[in-house]
């Protein structure tokens, strides 16, 4: 529930709920707007029958119109107002900040999902449960399921389920586990009452739980990607009162398919009522904005008339149920909403036509149309799933907005219609999508159908370099040694310079070298490759006697009894992965290539594993058919089981890179600081840091806002930290102001021998 609230009218009056002052402000300023919401709430007052309906509207979900029940819920007209502005979508004023009152989240949980035999049986078992007080009940029909039976959590469920068997996923919370086995066994037999497909099983197991509400959450962009491409995914949702759960599911059912929507699913948080339903379709055709229209009317007729229930339970009323609310709320309450829009908004500017909206076909014009752009992203249905872990969400755009505009583009460029548009587009796609995007897969992480934007990025960026650009890039691929020795000269230089651009740039490491090891016993043979990261960035200076990772990596090997074997040649070795983030794919192969065929030297046809230092060049190789193991995962399972002291320093820092996230390497990274700190902060605050290679030195702004808030996750008496990868170090040293280095320079300090 809202606590307090900040918002901006149409004519620039401001009020903060929370301050006494700007309340009494408020009240001096703008009497007309005071005197009118009580005369509005007077009239409510005076008319029993409108009382009651208002009354019982808000019995159940409803965001239907404007928010009536402010007007007899509160006696104060700031209060009546403030809460007006929940779900007004604009049309009344701007809102600039809100405080939210929380709930609990009880330690104690209990997860299940309970299949049914038909719809109707599933919503008679949640109406049951409503009756218990679990905390949630989220229904799924079986042609929901169908969309997510790819995910590991349905395997189990699977042989159980018929052609039209739904299921319900279940959670109890509780402040204590006696408490919670209370609940659970309630539950149980309130479900078996109605009758189950299988005895409820409910798992207290966090990663289990954490799998089966992957299911739920996974559903909608699972669904929206099945959908032809170009075409639109439609969603709506609405709730009745529970005692009708189960009747209207099987109406709702019926209402898709004689309205030819049968890839329609319908899902919902049943135990409010709450159902909601996708589809899609293609507004480019008339004839599919009929069948919409259709639908739409139904729609009315059965939740709003037959119902009594609400056409929109969570999503707003925008424009798409506008031109039904008057149907749903009667002719008296659409009157008072009309006197709020024109109280508070009298000359119709904010958001007109959204909410309040007279003309009745406003619902099938302007739609919006889904262009194919990019077969990369053209499933997408712009959720914002992915939007969190976006290092450049906030700063410039995220990935699902980096979408949006490709299309815009391609819709611009076929019609025609907007050139100057379509030149401004271009003109900020270049810092906005090509430059600030740090191409670092956790986009396609958390997208419940893998979409990967940073990808696109790097596709596009390989279809913009110019011809010079490409002769540039094949000259380096070329002559990569030399790359190499230019590279480390231009940091040091850069040291030197008094700008922003040099600050904490270390210095370049010396050469990598293997030092003696066993011939006699080639079992023990592990080739090392160092990265040209590592060779090319050193190591931030700390108060420890750290070595740098080119030398520590060996040592710890031979510690361990391994024999170390690097290339004779590291100098200009590189996995490709700097120029496949350039957008140069060829010179990226051509120099993998090179890497390939110098340690498949050193291999002569041996089975010998091969390590490298950053888990970035990590990845990419194993991408590119050449069978590497990040160093940490090496150090972790095959080092430290054969180290005989380890003595952990008292803190550490923990940057757990996007690399590491996307290959499933960060309990590694982990577990590892853990052996070497009595005490490790992971930066959980960081997704991707935006250091991205070279971007933290040409595009610092990126680095700095993806590292915003991670000096929250630093303790006070932590003085150090560590990064696999070790660009991603020099941003996180500058902006944390502690040295991050390498965890195996940390390993090989805290497993020296006391002599």
């Amino acid at each position: 529930t809202m606590s307090d609230i900040s918002i901006i009218l149409a004519d620039g009056t401001c009020l903060d709920s929370s301050s006494t002052s700007s309340r009494e402000n408020f009240g001096n300023k703008r009497p007309d707007i005071i005197n009118g919401l009580k005369e509005l709430s007077a009239i409510i007052h005076s008319d029993k029958q409108l009382l009651d309906l208002i009354t019982r509207k808000y019995e159940i979900k409803n965001t239907v119109g404007y928010s009536l029940n402010a007007l007899i819920d509160f006696n104060d007209p700031i209060n009546m107002l403030t809460h007006l502005l929940v779900g007004s979508e604009g049309t009344l004023g701007f809102v600039t900040s809100v405080t939210y009152n929380s709930v609990d989240d009880h330690p104690h949980k209990a997860t299940a999902l309970v299949p049914f035999a038909s719809n109707h049986m599933a919503a008679k078992g949640v109406q049951a449960l409503h009756k218990v007080g679990v905390s949630a009940a989220e229904f799924m029909e079986r042609k929901a399921l169908a969309k997510v039976e790819h995910l590991p959590a349905m395997a189990a469920f699977k042989h159980i389920l018929g052609e039209n068997s739904p299921a319900v996923l279940i959670e109890i919370m509780a402040d204590s586990d006696q408490k919670l086995n209370l609940e659970i066994n309630a539950a149980i037999k309130a479900m078996q009452k109605i009758g189950t497909l299988s005895t409820p099983d409910f798992t207290k197991d966090p990663n289990i739980q954490s799998g089966l509400w992957d299911i739920r959450k996974g559903m909608f962009a699972s669904v929206g990607a099945i959908r032809p491409k170009g075409s639109l995914m439609l969603t709506e949702d609405l709730a009745v009162p529970i005692d009708r759960l189960a009747d209207v599911v099987d109406d709702l059912r019926f209402l898709l398919d004689k309205h030819q929507y049968h890839e329609g699913v319908i899902f919902g948080h049943a135990l409010a009522g709450n159902l909601h339903f996708q589809m899609h379709g293609d507004f480019t055709q008339e004839s599919e904005l009929r069948r919409f229209a259709d639908l739409g009317a139904d729609l009315s007729d059965l939740i709003s008339i037959k119902y009594k229930g609400s056409l929109k339970a969570e999503h707003g009323t925008g424009r798409a149920i506008a031109p039904f609310v008057e149907a749903e709320w009667g002719k008296k309450a659409y009157e008072i909403m009309h006197q709020i829009k024109q109280l508070l908004d009298p000359q119709n500017i904010l958001n007109p036509g959204v909410l309040l909206n007279d003309n009745k076909n406003a619902h099938i014009q302007n739609t919006k149309h889904m262009v194919t752009s990019d077969d990369l992203v053209d499933l997408c249905v712009e959720c914002g799933v992915c939007e969190p872990v976006c290092p450049s969400a906030g700063f410039t755009l995220t990935p699902r907005q980096r979408i949006a505009v490709n299309r815009e583009q391609a819709h611009l460029e076929n019609s025609g219609e907007n050139n100057r548009l379509l030149s401004e587009l271009n003109f900020g796609f270049s810092s906005a999508v090509m430059d600030t995007c740090a191409g670092c897969s956790l986009c396609a992480t958390l997208c419940p159908i893998g979409i990967d934007t940073g990808a696109m990025v790097l596709n596009k960026r390989s279809q913009q370099t110019s011809s010079l650009s490409k002769r540039i890039a094949a000259l380096a691929a070329a002559n990569t040694p030399l790359v190499e020795n230019i590279s480390k000269i231009a940091l040091s230089s850069l040291r030197l310079l008094p700008s922003d651009l040099s600050k904490n740039l270390p210095t370049p490491p010396q050469k990598p070298k293997r030092g003696e090891i066993n011939h006699q016993d080639k079992s023990k043979d592990v080739i090392y490759f160092p990265a040209c990261p590592s060779r090319i960035f050193g190591a931030a200076k700390t108060s420890l006697d750290l070595l740098p990772l080119t030398k520590a990596m060996p040592i710890l090997l031979k510690r361990a009894g391994f024999n170390p074997i690097l290339p004779n040649k590291t100098q200009g070795l590189c996995c490709g992965q700097p120029f496949v983030s350039k957008g140069f794919p060829k010179e990226a192969k051509q120099v993998g290539e090179k890497l390939g065929v110098a340690l498949n030297e050193i291999k002569n046809n041996r089975q010998i594993k091969i390590i490298t230092d950053a888990s970035t060049c990590a990845k990419h190789m194993n991408q590119n058919d050449l069978q590497t193991i990040d160093s940490v995962e090496f150090l972790l399972k095959e080092v430290v089981p054969r180290l005989e002291h380890i003595r952990p320093i008292e803190n550490l820092a923990v940057h757990l890179n996007c690399a590491s996230k996307t290959t499933k390497g960060s309990s590694h990274t982990k577990t590892l600081a853990q052996i070497c700190s009595k005490n490790i902060a992971v930066l959980n605050s960081v997704t991707c840091c935006g250091y991205a290679g070279d971007k933290g030195i040409f595009q610092p702004k990126l680095n700095a806002h993806a590292l915003r808030f991670a000096a929250i996750d630093l303790p006070e008496n932590c003085k150090i930290g560590i990064s696999t990868v070790s660009t991603c170090a020099i941003g996180l040293t500058k902006h944390l102001q502690i040295p991050f280095v390498s965890l195996a320079s940390i390993l090989e300090y805290v497993s020296r021998s006391k002599s």
